[in-house]
This record gives C-alpha cells, sequence and structure tokens, in this order.
C-alpha cells in the first residue's frame, strides 16, 4: 500500500530542509515556522515515518532531523561539478582518463586524451570504445594488432585490472609518446559495470631507460675491448668481487658468475698464498697515500697453472655511499 501523501503542514516543514542535509534541531525547525516545539516535533517525527526525514538522539534529550539523500542525489552524478573538479586536477596531468559505462560507451574523457590521441572531446563522448579502438586508437599505437587485442578483452571480460606500456607514434599533431595503461572495473555509483581507463605519460621514464641501457653497452663493448680482466670489489682481504668482465675467464679459468657469487674466492682460490698479505699491504698504502694503487702478484687458475699479473686500481664511491675498488688485471706471465 502506498503511503499517503503529506499535507501542505508537511510539505511547509519539509522545504525548510531542501538544499541543506546538515542536521537541524526541533528548536531551529520551529523558529523557522513560527510554531511550538510540541507540535512541530509531531510534523518532524510523521516525516520520518514518511521517510522524508531522519533523525537521531543526541546528548540527554536533545534530538536532530535531517533531510537523506535521494537515489538520484547517490547515483546521477553532477557532472557539470564533476568535471569542474576532474578539469582543474588532471586536464593538466600527464594521464589521459576514460570513464566508460555498462555499455562501453565513452562517458568522460579529460584533455590529455586530445593529446595523447588527438581526441575530440564533443566527438569521443557517447561513442562506443570498441570503435574508438577499432577506428582510430590503435593506429596510433606500435604493435596496433596487440593493443587492440589487449584493450579489447577487457570489454569481453570486465572482471580484472589490466596494465601496459604502449608506443604512440608521432603523426597529425601527436607527440611521440610512452604511455601507460592502467584500467580496472567500476564497481559502484552511476556508472557500476562500466571500466575506468588511464594512460600515464612515461615518456621520460622510458628515455632514461633507454639512455641507460646504451651507456651499458657502450661501456660493456668498451670494458670487452680492453687488455685484461675489469673488476669491482670491496675493500676487504677476501677481495669479495661485484664484478669481473668475460676476460676473466681467459686469466684465470673460471667464469665471472662463479667469481661475483664467491663460489670462487679472489684471495683464497686464485691469489697466490705466498703474495696475500704483500698484496694487501700495498694495495692500503697506496690508497692511503692517493687513491690508487698498483701491484704484481701471481695467481693459480682454475687448471692450477702459476701466472703473473699486473693489477692497477682505484678507490671510488658508489652510490650507497660506500668506498669500493675499481680496476684492471693484466696477464704478464710471459714478461716474467
Amino acid at each position: 500500500m502506498e503511503p499517503p501523501s503529506l499535507t501542505d503542514a508537511l510539505r511547509e516543514t519539509l522545504a525548510l530542509f531542501d538544499g541543506n542535509a546538515t542536521p537541524r534541531t526541533t528548536s531551529e525547525i520551529a523558529d523557522q515556522l513560527d510554531l511550538g516545539q510540541r507540535s512541530t516535533y509531531t510534523r518532524l517525527k510523521r516525516l520520518v515515518e514518511h521517510e522524508k526525514l531522519e533523525t537521531k538522539k543526541v546528548g540527554a534529550s536533545a534530538r536532530v532531523w535531517w533531510r537523506p539523500p535521494t537515489n538520484a542525489d547517490q547515483d546521477t552524478p553532477d557532472w557539470p561539478a564533476a568535471e569542474s573538479l576532474v578539469d582543474d586536477v588532471l586536464d593538466d596531468a600527464d594521464v589521459g582518463v576514460f570513464v566508460l559505462d555498462e555499455d562501453f560507451q565513452v562517458a568522460w574523457v579529460n584533455d590529455a586524451t586530445k593529446r595523447y590521441f588527438g581526441l575530440d572531446y564533443e566527438r569521443v563522448v557517447g561513442k562506443d570504445k570498441r570503435t574508438l579502438v577499432n577506428e582510430y586508437i590503435a593506429s596510433t599505437i606500435t604493435e596496433s594488432n596487440l593493443f587492440a587485442e589487449t584493450v579489447l578483452a577487457t570489454y569481453d571480460d570486465n572482471t580484472y585490472t589490466e596494465q601496459f606500456e604502449c608506443h604512440v607514434e608521432p603523426g597529425d599533431g601527436r607527440k611521440e609518446r610512452w604511455l601507460e595503461h592502467r584500467s580496472k572495473p567500476i564497481e559502484a555509483g552511476a556508472y557500476a559495470g562500466g571500466r575506468i581507463e588511464l594512460y600515464y605519460d612515461v615518456t621520460n621514464q622510458k628515455q632514461t631507460e633507454q639512455s641507460l641501457e646504451e651507456s651499458k653497452q657502450r661501456y660493456s663493448s668498451l670494458v670487452s675491448n680492453l687488455p685484461g680482466m675489469v673488476y669491482r670489489c670491496r675493500n676487504e682481504p677476501e677481495w669479495p668481487m661485484e664484478f669481473v668482465s668475460g676476460a676473466c675467464t681467459d686469466l684465470t679459468g673460471y667464469d665471472a658468475d662463479a667469481i661475483e657469487s664467491g663460489t670462487i674466492s679472489w684471495s683464497d682460490d686464485i691469489v697466490h698464498p705466498d703474495d696475500r698479505t704483500q698484496i694487501w699491504e700495498t694495495v692500503q698504502s697506496g690508497l692511503d697515500r692517493n687513491g690508487q694503487f698498483t701491484t704484481q702478484y701471481r695467481i693459480l687458475t682454475a687448471h692450477d697453472e702459476i701466472r703473473w699479473v699486473w693489477e692497477r686500481g682505484r678507490s671510488v664511491t658508489d652510490t650507497s655511499g660506500s668506498s669500493i675498488l675499481e680496476g684492471v688485471i693484466t696477464d704478464i706471465t710471459g714478461r716474467r
């Protein structure tokens, strides 16, 4: 049975709560109605019974009343306000945003999507995102087929979070960029069942990674062409090696992994027992003098062969602030 319609008196009372969700006391409402508190209390109680107001006792005897938000207030986004808020926060940020409804139509995008993909807000909103991916976005991406397959799969099974990187090719006013795609289902609110997609600009990060990789390759090429074994180790009696170049195998008969892991100790397994004390004293003396050292000594190879080596090194500070040794060791057996 439907509840009876509100009387004029109840509508007059309820109107005082329009546009104001702040709890009000009985006295405040009574003053506005120019009515006694008992009569005001009766009206407010009737509005609670009609599920138009909610109430709560506070303190020993006081009570407050307020109007709860309607379903429309909860489920329908105030997009003028929402757009203003998101525009202020996200439009100048390095992240593109797509909000998709449960049919995977575009409900909202920010300005960054135009910068990244050349998309126009008016032409995109309301359009099916599958069509948008197939007809336009995928063609701007290197490995476009893989991009389309990965994104469209999230619409076919909208139950998981997706994350991957993609390369946007330059053209039609677009700049070359690296973007990181992150998306997940929308589980509540007006667009529950839809999906939110974020594209973070990681171009600077990728360029830094590429520069580091190129630098690493140049360093590796330089090291491989140096005569002798390049190394980095801690300044301790056992000379624990953090890095040795591939030339270590020709010099010692051991591979780099065995030496770097400590399976083979430079001091205990390779340096000749009679030369260990002399090496330590020579290195420490040079470091104390000018931070550098030069020494000659014997080593024992994996095949029990004795070789003479010449070593030159210096003390450097690593990224953690610790002092380590870097240098090169060359076979001089033929000169002895």
